[in-house]
This record gives structure tokens, C-alpha cells and sequence, in this order.
């Protein structure tokens, strides 16, 4: 074989090489792109499930677009909010929403949503500034339940000032969402609970000034 031959030999070997590269990268996009696909199309089953209060449904639906593709965080945080309605230890659901967050894949209006779950999963297991720094980070969430939230830390914060801004959170909630029965109902459980403290301790309770016009 001359030298010719030898070259156009390679030349050709080359080409098919990389028509069938070629031909593999583009069968490994398009299997991507759709596993992509379905795994959103179970994202709007979840979500859908989510909304409707099916929890167990919402967790086969997020579950099932995981198989698809994982790195979606909108998918593991339905499955953390319907798993927390179907019993789930508060620790093995903050696990699967710090996964969310290490994935930062965000496809749809989820995030806030698990940073507020986030936030609320934190007050309840005594970390109150991390919950706290969570709800106030930037972009500021503002809604009923992060000021439910924020109010719960600092009434469990526990200290003067930390209960005075409750108190000054909670008389501004409430006229904000007046329909919202957890501030009244949170307001009435504390205070009662600060009043029999110090009536246990053998003092007198003197009703605060912010409590009266609350």
C-alpha cells in the first residue's frame, strides 16, 4: 500500500469514527433530554398531588422523576413537604430538602417554598438563628408563614427582647392576615405559658402593655 493509499486509508477510518462518535453523543443527548422531559412532566403530577393534600401520591410522582433525572431539587423538596404530612422523622425531611439545596437545579417557584419548610423544620428541632438567617437571607421572604415562623423562634428564643419582638412581630401579623387563627393561637399558648411560670415561681403576673393591645 503506497503512501497515498495509507493516508487516505486513515482518512477514511477517521471519518467513520467520528460520524459514529458523532451519531453516539447526539443518541446521548436526545436519551437525556428526554429523561429530562418525563422527569418534569412527574414534577407537575407531584406538585398537582402536592396542592390536592395527596401526600402519598406526591411522593410516588417526585420518586418516580427522580429515576429519571436526579438533579432536579423542585423534585426532592415535594417529596420532603408530602413526606413530612405522612409522619416522616423532621430529621430524615431535612436531610432530603439539604439535598435540594446542595443540588440548586431549581426548575420551577419551589425554592421558596422549601426554604420556608427549611426554616420551619429548623425552629422545631432548637436551631432559631440558622431558621431565622434562612427566612431573611436575600431575596427577604415575606408571608404569613415565614412571619409564623420568625414569631415562633423568638418566642422560643426565650429572652426579653427576643419576646418583645415576637410580641411586636405578632401585633403587626395579625392585622396583616386577620384570618390566619395560628397567630392568635400562637400568641395565647405562649403568654399563657410565660403567665403560669411566673405564677408557679410564686410571683405576680404583671400583663405587659403590648400584651393588652394584642
Amino acid at each position: 500500500m503506497n503512501k497515498k493509499m495509507k493516508n487516505a486509508f486513515v482518512f477514511v477510518i477517521s471519518a467513520v469514527f467520528m460520524i459514529f462518535a458523532g451519531g453516539m453523543v447526539a443518541a446521548q443527548n436526545s436519551a437525556a433530554v428526554a429523561n429530562r422531559n418525563t422527569a418534569l412532566r412527574c414534577l407537575k403530577l407531584a406538585e398537582n398531588c402536592l396542592m390536592g393534600s395527596d401526600w402519598s401520591n406526591a411522593v410516588k410522582q417526585a420518586d418516580l422523576g427522580l429515576t429519571y433525572d436526579d438533579s432536579i431539587s423542585d423534585l426532592i423538596y415535594v417529596k420532603a413537604a408530602a413526606e413530612i404530612n405522612l409522619d416522616k422523622s423532621k430529621a430524615e425531611v431535612i436531610e432530603l430538602v439539604k439535598e435540594a439545596f446542595a443540588k440548586n437545579n431549581w426548575v420551577g417557584y419551589n425554592k421558596n417554598g422549601a426554604r420556608i419548610l427549611y426554616a420551619d423544620l429548623l425552629s422545631d428541632t432548637g436551631s432559631y438563628s440558622e431558621s431565622m438567617s434562612l427566612l431573611d437571607s436575600n431575596p427577604l421572604i415575606y408571608s404569613a408563614d415565614a412571619e409564623f415562623i420568625r414569631i415562633k423562634n423568638f418566642y422560643r428564643m426565650g429572652s426579653e427582647e427576643a419576646v418583645n419582638n415576637a410580641r411586636l412581630k405578632l401585633n403587626t401579623a395579625r392585622r396583616v392576615y386577620p384570618t390566619d387563627i395560628r397567630f392568635p393561637n400562637i400568641f395565647f399558648m405562649f403568654e399563657y405559658l410565660f403567665k403560669n411560670n411566673i405564677e408557679l415561681n410564686g410571683q405576680n403576673y404583671v400583663m405587659p402593655e403590648i400584651v393588652k393591645n394584642i
